[in-house]
C-alpha cells in the first residue's frame, strides 16, 4: 500500500527513529526498540536471537516462538508476545 493511502485507513502519528545499538521508534504513545543491544526501557522486538540483539534489561518482548526459545537461553523473566511471520499487531499508535 503506498504511503499516501495509509492516512485514509488510520491516523498517522509523528514518528521519531533513533539509533542506539539498534533502532528505537518513538511516537506520542509508544516506544518500540528494534533489535537493540542497549538497555530496553519498553517494548522490544527481537527479529533473531543473536546475543548482540538482546538488551540487558528485558521487560516486554515481541518475537516468533522460535526466537523466544533461543532467547530464553540467554535471558529469562520477561513478558513475551508471540508474533508469527506475516502476522500484524498494533501497540498504542504504532
Amino acid at each position: 500500500m503506498p504511503i499516501e493511502d495509509l492516512s485514509k485507513t488510520r491516523r498517522l502519528s509523528r514518528i521519531t527513529v533513533l539509533r542506539r545499538g539498534g533502532l528505537i521508534v518513538k511516537t506520542l504513545e509508544t516506544e518500540l526498540w528494534l533489535d537493540s543491544a542497549g538497555s530496553s526501557e519498553g517494548l522490544t522486538l527481537i527479529s533473531h536471537a543473536h546475543s548482540d540483539h538482546i538488551p540487558r534489561n528485558l521487560r516486554k518482548v515481541i518475537s516468533t516462538p522460535e526466537t523466544a526459545c533461543i532467547l530464553k537461553i540467554f535471558r529469562d523473566g520477561f513478558d513475551w508476545i508471540s508474533l508469527r511471520f506475516g502476522e500484524c499487531i498494533e501497540f498504542g499508535d504504532v
